[in-house]
């Protein structure tokens, strides 16, 4: 039994050791410098210093950090993170981001530039300090720091400093500039640019472009219902690639400006944004809460009768515990819609709540009034009759 607790408490010694790492001037410094260059220096001082402070710094963090947390030998996860890296910084690791975008709210966003590998140099001092110990460790910061570099590792996979163009033109789809003759134009420029095209499928109005680095992109959506096209391009290197950006708004400007009456620039410049998403125009909200007492269904879903009775397309049917984007095309990207429609159920004792949202483009108020407004009526026609619904916030401006 001394034995057993002896190597017990032994262990808890050397566990202990191990997580010191993060409370080591180097670990901290090291932190410190990822999370200032990634929500601060980037923006402020844009260069190569600060594009490449940030794959030093995080490879020494996330290797010390795993290392610290898993128990593994700090050498196989300075191997691990080597092969990981080079591929993250690969076209190989596009279809698993895609995929990963797919399913998330935030888009996850990485820029394919090979001397970013340069940082490997860092690999080895962070496995040959792994094990020093100074008399200056800073033992209360060891737990504030492993969650500050949690976060600076996950969030900084989702946050882009990007430079986006965006433009809109009106009157697309005239008869003496059908817009299918449009996009034919369009694919046929971005090939000369080197830009392929990655869904364009005939019987859809999104189109969107990539090059080779998948480091510029280019988006094309059109609203039948408006005869309005959108236009966006972004570039997720905007210091190397500003130039090319602006060539290219220009060839699509003069593309454009040749077919259709009114084109429009809407905005420009560089943006520090999560995921690289686009920033939602002036936006309109509406929440409701509804609290029932029905058993929990089956799946994790309300029941399907509070929702069907909304005037949801059919293709969202399946986004009821989730979120979706429907109605008028807002913005040139893929998602960009007037409406957005966020439900989140809980299941508990003695009841259960539905938590709905609607967020809007006020530059379609009176599409998302009619929607709110019929929601809101069918819901309450066809919700449980023991359920209390409250409005938490009537429609208006975030």
């Amino acid at each position: 039994m001394a034995c057993e607790a002896q190597g017990g408490f032994g262990q808890v010694i050397a566990e202990t050791r191990r997580a010191d790492v993060l409370a080591q001037p180097a670990f901290v410094v090291a932190l410190g410098l990822l999370l200032a260059n990634d929500f601060y220096l980037k923006a402020a001082f844009p260069g190569w210093m600060t594009g490449k402070l940030s794959d030093f710094a995080g490879l020494y963090v996330f290797v010390q950090f795993v290392a610290a947390m898993s128990g593994f030998r700090v050498a196989r996860v300075a191997i691990a993170t080597a092969v990981l890296f080079a591929l993250w910084k690969s076209p190989l690791s596009t279809p698993l981001i895609d995929a990963v975008n797919g399913l998330s709210p935030w888009r996850m966003r990485r820029t394919i530039d090979y001397t970013d590998l340069i940082a490997f140099v860092v690999l080895p001092l962070a496995v040959r300090r792994f094990e020093v110990r100074t008399k200056w460790t800073w033992g209360l910061l060891r737990y504030p720091a492993g969650i500050l570099a949690m976060f600076a590792i996950t969030a900084t996979s989702f946050i882009d400093r990007t430079y986006v163009s965006r433009f809109d033109v009106g009157g697309a789809g005239d008869a003496d500039a059908p817009i299918a003759e449009t996009y034919a134009l369009v694919d046929s420029l971005m090939a000369k640019r080197g830009l392929s095209c990655s869904e364009c499928e005939a019987a859809r109005s999104y189109r969107e472009y990539r090059d080779a680095s998948d480091n510029l992109h280019a988006y094309l959506n059109y609203d039948v219902g408006r005869r309005r096209l959108y236009v966006s391009v972004r570039t997720w290197k905007p210091d190397a690639m500003k130039a090319e950006v602006e060539s290219l708004e220009q060839d699509l400007a003069k593309l454009l400006e040749t077919r259709f009456r009114s084109v429009s620039g809407a905005s420009r410049g560089i943006q520090s944004l999560p995921g690289g998403m686009p920033p939602m125009p002036a936006t309109l909200r509406w929440e409701m809460r509804i609290e029932y007492t029905e058993p929990k269904p089956k799946s994790d879903c309300p029941p399907a009768a509070v929702l069907v009775a909304a005037e949801i397309p059919a293709d969202a049917k399946s986004w009821y515990c989730g979120s979706h984007d429907f109605g008028s095309v807002a913005g040139a990207e893929k998602g960009q819609r007037a409406i957005h429609l966020y439900v989140s159920p809980s299941y508990g004792t003695p009841g259960n709540v539905v938590r709905i949202s609607v967020d809007g483009s006020a530059d379609h108020g009176e599409e998302v009034t009619r929607f709110v407004e019929g929601f809101e009526r069918r819901i309450r026609e066809s919700a449980p009759k023991d359920a209390v619904i409250t409005v938490v916030r009537p429609l208006g401006h975030r």
